[in-house]
């Protein structure tokens, strides 16, 4: 009986293992293959790949002795990814943290990078600039970035667009690229969500406008003042009337006075205390989140 019951302890401690002994014999332990493409890392933007089909994948790559929890909702979905991995014939292999870490340049890996093709911009062709019948009764909403230069605020505007209903995001060529940082900061949205590229972003804004879209800059309140052809709004208390492009400035000198004078309104977010000088702003990704916030709020109370 005592036999028995060690048996079943045995048995029940093997299948917490992720991967079982037999599996592993037929994958590569410790060896890292020469690296193809790129690495990206973590477990969300590891899963959007694989859903999202936009880029190649070469090599997938695990922590030795990942574990299955079921009540753990990331070792859920490494079970989805190697499942999905397995199906699709990609190679696995099987290595330490130290190296993990660093292929992830130390940032947050969760146990899983992958060695996939670099993904790319797309590029705005010119029938996107047209509004259909449907789009001009939803009022979709496009945001143009306008120098965003820090990955992770990159990352953290794609994954508040991707939730809060934009219809496309818009980078010129003064914006930091797509990358594994990217991915990572965004929870795979850059995975899901395409980003397109233009060459001139006041051309693309001026063109835009030719075609009926509403072109809306966001500003610190304190600088309304400073700003030509602009009406100027909260954004708690501004409805859309056109499908719209919204313009996002840089981290620390906003919308830059060129592209002020392509918008028909500007939009701020009033703070609620009296700020020092030395804090007078909002990081970009959180502005970004309570302006398309605000919008979408507005547009279903009309």
């Amino acid at each position: 009986m005592l036999v028995r019951s060690r048996r079943l302890l045995s048995s029940t401690r093997s299948s917490t293992r992720f991967i079982s002994r037999s599996a592993k014999k037929k994958e590569e332990v410790e060896k890292i293959p020469k690296r193809k493409g790129e690495y990206i890392y973590g477990v969300a933007p590891c899963l959007a790949t694989l859903i999202a089909k936009r880029r190649k994948i070469y090599t997938l790559l695990m922590k030795k002795d990942l574990k299955v929890n079921n009540r753990d909702l990331k070792q859920v979905t490494i079970e989805k990814i190697y499942a999905h991995a397995r199906q699709h014939d990609t190679k696995i292999h099987y290595i330490g943290k130290e190296k993990l870490e660093r292929i992830s340049g130390k940032n947050a890996h969760q146990g899983i990078a992958m060695d996939v093709e670099p993904l790319e911009f797309k590029s705005f062709r010119e029938d996107l600039y047209k509004i259909s019948k449907e789009q001009q009764a939803s009022l979709p909403v496009r945001l143009a970035l306008d120098g965003i230069h820090d990955p992770m605020n990159f990352g953290a505007i794609l994954r508040c667009a991707y939730y809060l209903g934009v219809d496309k995001v818009v980078t010129g060529k003064n914006n930091c690229l797509l990358s594994p940082v990217v991915s990572k900061a965004s929870a795979g949205v850059m995975e899901l969500m395409p980003v397109y590229s233009v060459n001139n972003i006041i051309a693309f804004l001026q063109e835009s406008s030719v075609h009926g879209w509403e072109v809306v800059g966001t500003s610190d309140p304190k600088v309304f003042d400073q700003t030509a052809n602009a009406t100027v709004h909260s954004c708690s208390e501004y409805h859309l009337q056109h499908p719209t492009v919204i313009v996002i400035g840089n981290e620390g000198y906003g919308v830059s006075e060129a592209i002020k004078r392509e918008c028909s309104v500007m939009l701020s977010i009033p703070p609620y205390r009296h700020l020092p000088s030395t804090f007078d702003s909002l990081n970009v990704a959180v502005a970004t989140g309570i302006v398309l916030h605000s919008l979408q709020v507005n547009k279903s109370r009309t």
